[in-house]
């Protein structure tokens, strides 16, 4: 139990000192689609989430490989949360409803600390 308030702190701390933490964003977890023969319809399952996050934009120099201009990230703490984000789930902040393209995690010691989410319109 130690460590992990350690880690909570730490990521806390880190986020601070990060700058603006949004406190208005909404991830969306899509799930797998159905597709009902009998109805000829198909629906997909939608999970709304209430998250604050750290978004930090990425530096020109940055733009390289798999990060393209207009690309956005957000930092997202791992401290209850109920889900573990996706490729392909969005998130919505500022107006602006973005997909993720990859969530990278960072760890400290064994545990998750935080997801870094690549964002793309």
């Amino acid at each position: 139990m130690g460590v992990q308030k350690a880690v909570r702190d730490s990521v806390r701390q880190a986020f601070r000192q990060m700058g603006d933490v949004v406190t208005d964003m909404t991830y969306t977890q899509f799930g797998v689609a159905v597709n009902n023969e009998d109805t000829a319809t198909v629906t997909s399952a939608e999970t709304a989430h209430a998250i604050n996050a750290a978004p930090i934009d990425y530096k020109a120099s940055e733009y390289v490989g798999l990060i393209e201009a207009g690309d956005s990230r957000v930092f997202l703490e791992n401290v209850d949360l109920n889900f573990t984000p996706r490729i392909g789930d969005t998130v919505t902040f500022r107006g602006r409803t973005m997909r993720i393209v990859y969530p990278y995690e960072h760890f400290i010691g064994d545990e998750i600390a935080f997801y870094e989410l690549q964002l793309r319109i």
